[in-house]
């Protein structure tokens, strides 16, 4: 397929006549900016392909990144971040100039909390092409002294520098790294945003409540937690609960335990036996 075929399959119909109130269709591509989740955004007039070196435009200035999510036309309710343009061989051997010195900074930062120390991290450098301000997000759960880490700075960087405190989720997402699944981390991978999430969800999920098995990297419960959690809500209520009285193919008995998943109620007859059945072969009895 060349070139005009695809700009040819991704223009965008003059109005957009159909489309829900408030949105607006552009010609949008996923990026992978900053972190390893792709990020929309509004590539213009540009048709790309997964792998293509874009500039992107950032608040702190233009950066480079990879195109992960070819351009195609979206749906959107919000303003997307533009992509200026393609990038050259000069883009690219400025920014990964600047990543060395962001992560020298980032060293130089994280020199400086440890002699005063403080029980931190710092975790994320931003640094965009065009801007000597420097953005180093670090993780703490205490309120960061930043009179005392500028000035223990000071001994290790003449660069500008203006550090932001993270929680222990953002510190997470900026250093990523694998969760118990195996996968990396969801929300450096792909959440735009964290969710609250409840131990109510674990309960609701019949989950052992011991923190190691319910708590990811940043030590607060997981995230995924929150994916089948509406699911579960509405099985439920196709379920008795347990303890309650029930009647059964086999007989009457009680509801011992059910598995929402397989949609089964283990139930302890009236004669001892344990059963297992269908919840809908099981009513509670009148």
């Amino acid at each position: 397929m060349t070139d005009a075929d695809l700009a040819e399959q991704l223009a965008l119909p003059e109005d957009d006549a159909g489309c829900d109130d408030g949105a607006i269709l552009v010609n949008a591509a996923g990026v992978g900016a900053l972190t390893a989740r792709s990020v929309d955004y509004d590539a213009g007039d540009l048709v790309l392909t997964r792998g293509a070196t874009v500039l992107c435009d950032a608040a702190n200035g233009a950066f480079c990144a990879r195109v992960t999510v070819a351009s195609r036309r979206l749906l959107v309710r919000t303003r997307l971040s533009r992509i200026l343009r393609r990038a050259t061989e000069v883009d690219l051997a400025a920014q990964v100039e600047r990543d060395t010195r962001g992560q020298a900074v980032r060293r130089a930062v994280q020199a400086a909390i440890h002699d005063i120390g403080l029980a931190a991290k710092a975790a994320r450098v931003e640094a965009p092409l065009g801007n000597a301000r420097w953005v180093v997000q670090v993780c703490s759960e205490e309120r960061l002294p930043y009179r005392d880490i500028y000035r223990a700075l000071a001994r290790y960087t003449r660069e500008r520098v203006e550090l932001r405190h993270a929680g222990p989720r953002d510190g997470a997402q900026a250093m990523g790294g694998l969760g118990p699944c195996g996968q990396t981390l969801c929300c450096s991978r792909f959440l735009p945003e964290f969710a609250p999430v409840a131990i109510k969800m674990a309960k609701d999920q019949g989950l052992p409540l011991h923190p190691e098995r319910i708590s990811g990297m940043c030590g607060r419960l997981l995230c995924c937690l929150g994916y089948e959690e509406n699911y579960y809500c509405e099985q439920r209520k196709q379920m008795p609960k347990v303890g309650a009285r029930v009647d059964t193919p086999s007989g009457p008995g009680r509801v011992r335990d059910t598995d929402v998943m397989r949609l089964l109620v283990r139930v302890v007859l009236d004669s001892g036996d344990l059963a297992a059945f269908a919840a809908s072969e099981v009513c509670e009895a009148g």
